[in-house]
């Protein structure tokens, strides 16, 4: 996964890189229920590697207690995407985030994802 140049710019620096590349897709339709329904019956030792994807079913299973989540993706920005979301599903206080992503996703759809970004 990327990594920030130094601590300091490291709250910027991603963004920065991903608003150079293309999204595939901001938004995807998979019921995550199943992947969290499989997770919790593996237990707190559970290790789980997943493609990045639009990073919906990532950032539900970060919730989770499990031992590690590990995410890949042939697209940075995708992964990128998701370590956004990751950001807003683990946030203390998320308000504002639904709104964010909303926009995010309508700008998207909008434009077409090349365009946006």
């Amino acid at each position: 996964m990327w990594q920030p140049k130094n601590k300091n710019s490291a709250a910027t620096d991603w963004v920065d890189a991903t608003a150079k590349l293309p999204v595939a897709f901001a938004q995807v339709r998979e019921d995550s229920a199943i992947d969290v329904e499989l997770i919790r019956s593996l237990g707190r030792e559970a290790r789980v590697v997943m493609i990045a994807s639009g990073g919906e079913t990532a950032a539900m299973l970060s919730t989770l207690p499990i031992a590690e989540l590990r995410l890949v993706d042939v697209n940075w920005s995708q992964l990128n995407l998701t370590r956004l979301k990751l950001q807003f599903a683990n946030a203390q206080r998320p308000v504002g985030c639904g709104q964010f992503l909303s926009r995010l996703v309508a700008g998207v759809a909008r434009t077409g994802s090349r365009a946006f970004w």
